[in-house]
């Protein structure tokens, strides 16, 4: 079973310096994101939640397109929905997750040029022999 959890937030309630041990070394550093909220691709980034942990909580291959993640999640949310009897927070961690795996699946579309697509498409079902 999959969780990815989100904390409400990232700052420790009563300093504004992290202690961070690294073996026998010990020091203190500033969290970078005290006081203010971060947006998923933040989070994706800094290890809170990764794509591949998304895809799996959407149940979408990393080959999606932006309708079927959009169909999974609209699935997954009916299921999930504080009115439907889930609780807020599960609805949240995919709302996020969903944001996460969209813009993941929007950017690596943008970076494709269309004659690669093309040439994978004409090429997917060659055989030499």
């Amino acid at each position: 079973v999959f969780r990815c959890v989100f904390a409400r937030h990232l700052r420790p309630p009563s300093r504004a310096l992290t202690d961070v041990r690294l073996g026998p070394l010990t020091f203190l550093a500033a969290s970078p994101f005290r006081g203010r909220s971060i947006s998923s691709a933040e989070a994706a980034s800094s290890g809170a939640c990764d794509a591949v942990a998304c895809r799996s909580l959407l149940g979408v291959p990393a080959s999606a397109g932006e309708a079927a993640i959009r169909s999974a999640y609209r699935a997954e949310a009916r299921k999930r929905h504080p009115d439907r009897g889930g609780s807020g927070e599960s609805f949240q961690e995919l709302q996020k997750c969903y944001e996460v795996v969209l813009s993941e699946a929007r950017s690596t579309e943008k970076g494709k040029p269309e004659w690669l697509k093309k040439m994978k498409d004409d090429f997917a079902n060659f055989s030499c022999c």
